[in-house]
């Protein structure tokens, strides 16, 4: 949205008073649309699953040309009368709270009854409409994930089916123990230096190497980069770079001691335990490991702050002069590419977020020894891995989310499994879901309401008599580039999987080995 913003701006005079109008203008604008935007994305999954309850075999009968109409409209009073509407119009008046004045307090009227009758689950730390819909979602995903696969099933779905299998399998997982992971660590990562005391050799360290490695396992603690649509052409992917995660999640839990820092610091260490089943570990190695991921912390943007923040447009032959660090990032991206068999030009678009974050944390890292930056990568790579671990481990960690996010219990095995396999074949799993579950029409229909918005802003804009004829057509040309995301990607519901197979075709799954499937 700040760069919405900005760039906005940019186009008309620097006088104070036009610009403060226009920014409160789109400001407005964006926020409005984008409530207008999320209600209509709630609805349009409720009518979808709604529909499919009441007519679930008629969604995708080859004759059916011509749905049912999703509203049904009373002609003498333009009010809808469907059950489709009654039920939505029921779901917002279960929320609101007759009994409080909007004009005194809105949010405690449209939400204070929803707050009162709900109940934070103990697997959660939070609840809102948003997550109790994902719930029903996921338990969705999780009946088409359990059933067999058959003959006529492509491989991607076989595969998503047989990933989902390997990780509810906990018996085969108990089995194993962590034998594949610590072979894993030690033959690819270099091992974690924290188990192997003085017997880890520093000398075969490279950062790059393992940077490169962990990033095949999703593991991108000191940065992040994917590659994505060019916001400033569609029609082109880039690389987008910036500053990667924290064990904590935010830097503000960091700045000073508390029981969730001492914590962390037992949860490190408990972890370490688990694996080698002794209480040897070096204290040193815990503090050392806590104190370089503050030191990281201190220097990442909040939240707020990376939205605020704009990215920084280069190319990959100008990136190491942008960069300026000590860590070769031009190296980093080429080896990282090289593994999906890409070999970068010269001209290939970065955008880089956080770039006086990116240069700090070179900084950081020639501070710190090899041994520190380690430990600490290790650590991180095996946070993602713990709810694919033995329960012993899955139990130190649920000692620590008890005090960090107030989480009295773990999730259910079934709804962990289908988020990790929509988190890694989140395609697969999209095309599974809409093809059993979801109502295509009802996905036109919410795209078809958010174009009536964007008519009806581009009106109150032509008639406000405070906006001259070019503040007027830039805030069109805003509302114009508002995108429909609605349900899914556009094809995914088609007959024609080729793209699908040839996205997955990589994904080389094994029932008994969930871990090893990531590589």
């Amino acid at each position: 949205m700040a760069n919405t913003i900005v760039n906005s701006i940019e186009d008309f005079d620097n006088s104070r008073q036009k610009l403060f109008k226009l920014k409160w203008f789109v400001v407005s604008l964006g926020i409005i649309t984008s409530l207008f935007i999320i209600a209509t994305i709630v609805l349009a999954i409720l009518f979808g699953i709604e529909r499919n309850k009441t007519k679930p075999d008629s969604l995708f009968v080859v004759n059916n040309t011509k749905p049912d109409p999703l509203f049904i409209v009373n002609n003498t009073d333009g009010i809808c009368s469907s059950s489709y509407c009654i039920k939505a119009a029921n779901t917002f008046l279960e929320s609101i709270d007759e009994t409080v004045d909007p004009c005194e307090n809105f949010y405690q009227f449209t939400c204070g009854t929803w707050i009162k009758n709900t109940r934070i689950p103990e697997d959660s730390s939070d609840r809102n409409r948003f997550e109790t819909l994902q719930t029903e979602v996921t338990y969705d995903v999780i009946d088409i994930l359990s059933t067999s696969s058959s003959t006529n099933d492509t491989i991607s779905v076989i595969n998503a089916r047989k990933l989902y299998a390997s990780c509810i399998d906990e018996e085969t997982i108990e089995k194993n123990d962590v034998n594949e992971i610590l072979s894993l660590i030690d033959r690819e990562f270099g091992g974690w230096p924290i188990l192997q005391e003085s017997i880890w050799n520093e000398s075969k360290f490279d950062l790059i190497h393992l940077s490169v490695k962990l990033s095949q396992y999703k593991s991108f603690p000191l940065f992040y980069v994917l590659t994505d649509t060019d916001e400033k052409n569609s029609s082109m992917n880039c690389i987008y770079m910036g500053q990667g995660s924290l064990g904590l999640f935010d830097r503000s839990y960091y700045i000073n001691e508390s029981e969730i820092t001492r914590s962390y610091r037992q949860f490190i260490k408990g972890i370490a335990m688990a694996f080698t089943n002794n209480s040897s570990i070096n204290d040193t190695d815990v503090d050392e490991i806590f104190d370089f991921e503050k030191a990281i912390a201190e220097n990442f943007l909040n939240t707020a702050g990376q939205h605020e923040g704009l990215f920084n447009r280069t190319n990959f032959g100008n990136l190491s002069t942008l960069m300026n660090t000590s860590f070769d990032f031009t190296d980093y991206l080429q080896r990282a590419y090289l593994l999906g068999n890409v070999t970068l030009n010269n001209t290939d678009i970065i955008n880089i977020g956080e770039l006086k974050v990116l240069r700090n944390i070179s900084m950081i890292i020639k501070q710190n020894s090899p041994r520190t930056i380690q430990n600490y990568l290790i650590w991180r790579f095996i946070i993602n891995q713990i709810g694919h671990m033995p329960k012993r481990f899955r139990v130190i960690q649920q000692q620590f989310y008890r005090i960090f996010i107030g989480t009295a219990i773990e999730k259910p095995r079934p709804i962990k499994c289908a988020n990790y396999v929509n988190s890694n074949m989140g395609m697969v799993v999209s095309r599974l879901y809409i093809m059993k579950k979801f109502d295509k029409y009802s996905r036109q229909e919410s795209m078809d309401m958010i174009k009536n918005i964007q008519n009806e802003f581009t009106n109150m804009i032509n008639q406000s008599d405070w906006m001259d004829p070019s503040s007027k057509t830039v805030a069109i040309e805003k509302v114009q580039l508002v995108q429909q995301r609605v349900g899914y990607p556009d094809g995914l519901d088609s007959d024609n999987i080729t793209n699908l197979n040839k996205i997955m075709h990589q994904y080389v799954m094994k029932k008994k080995k969930l871990l090893l499937t990531n590589s």
